[in-house]
């Protein structure tokens, strides 16, 4: 391209090169080994973090990317409470609704919380305090299910529960299908301006010895 014959003419006219330029010319000669080795080394870490960790866990930090993840997030919430209202509708006692819902709800972390609150209500604990202090469901979720417990319609709360964040993914998508076009536009402009600017910007100093 326009970088290495611009960055050997440079290099002939013996040009103290600015520092956005000496990093676009670095970029040039060594940018693609380093994106690659940087890329396998990235891959090699979340692979490693995945075999350890567990699916729950590989999910969860999946949840913690930008924009996305917490569609992930919010859609494996709105399942297990779907699955939770139809199961405490039909009178299943809830220790039991929450092992079946583990079983059926694809969202491995959601599947993992499911089971650990089901231990905790076999214990005696209240399933709204175990929500609110699990932190790793959304804490607006507690106040339904405690309005739920506290009216004895639990299946009820389950189900707006479901319907209230099947409405925050529909929100959340559109939101995110307006934004990235133009993000994508601005972070593509910004670095084609980057470029040109480096490429060009040690030319000012030539015309500066020619003049």
């Amino acid at each position: 391209g326009v970088i290495g014959p611009m960055a050997k003419m440079y290099r002939e006219f013996e040009l103290e090169l600015p520092a956005l330029t000496q990093l676009l010319v670095w970029g040039h000669d060594h940018g693609v080994r380093t994106l690659l080795a940087a890329a396998g080394l990235l891959m090699g870490a979340l692979l490693v973090f995945r075999l350890v960790g567990g699916a729950a866990l590989w999910r969860r930090l999946l949840g913690t990317v930008p924009l996305i993840g917490v569609l992930w997030h919010w859609s494996g919430v709105a399942e297990l409470a779907k699955l939770l209202s139809i199961l405490t509708e039909r009178g299943i006692p809830l220790p039991e609704a929450l092992r079946l819902a583990a079983a059926g709800v694809h969202d491995p972390d959601m599947r993992d919380v499911s089971r650990r609150f089901a231990v905790g209500v076999e214990q005696g604990r209240v399933l709204s305090e175990l929500i609110a202090s699990s932190g790793r469901l959304p804490l607006s979720l507690g106040p339904i299910v405690r309005w739920g417990e506290q009216s004895g319609r639990l299946d009820e709360a389950f189900r707006v529960a479901c319907e209230a964040f099947e409405g925050r993914l529909q929100m959340r998508a559109a939101l995110v299908c307006s934004i990235l076009p133009p993000l994508i536009y601005v972070v593509v402009g910004t670095f084609a301006a980057v470029v040109i600017i480096a490429v060009f910007l040690p030319m000012f100093t030539v015309f500066d010895g020619l003049s």
